[in-house]
């Protein structure tokens, strides 16, 4: 019995630990592709409705292409996103998305 009320109380612990694993980043989309969608840091908000070839020159902040149902999401949503595995290291930067949530 002492045995299954640890083994209890340590699954429970891993799973919570799990769910509460933060956000790999948070930022505004920017762009909606075909598999795929642009996420830029909340600095680009005043350029929505511009295309990344057009800010692409001037713009400093953080962005990331990741791989997700982009029919889910819409330009100007806020989100935060976990990634799946590992970033390929360009700019802007490409990934898989393991969740995006919108905030």
């Amino acid at each position: 019995m002492k045995k299954m009320l640890w083994f209890s109380l340590f699954f429970l612990f891993v799973l919570t630990g799990c769910a509460l694993s933060s956000p790999d980043g948070e930022g505004v989309v920017f762009e909606v592709d075909d598999k795929r969608i642009l996420i830029l840091d909340f600095s680009a908000e005043p350029y929505l409705g511009s295309s990344w070839k057009d800010i692409f020159p001037d713009y400093e902040g953080s962005a990331i292409w990741l791989n997700a149902h982009s029919s889910r999401y819409k330009v100007g949503d806020r989100v935060k996103y976990w990634i799946n595995g590992g970033v390929n290291d360009s700019y802007p930067n490409q990934g898989g998305a393991r969740k995006v949530k919108k905030i």
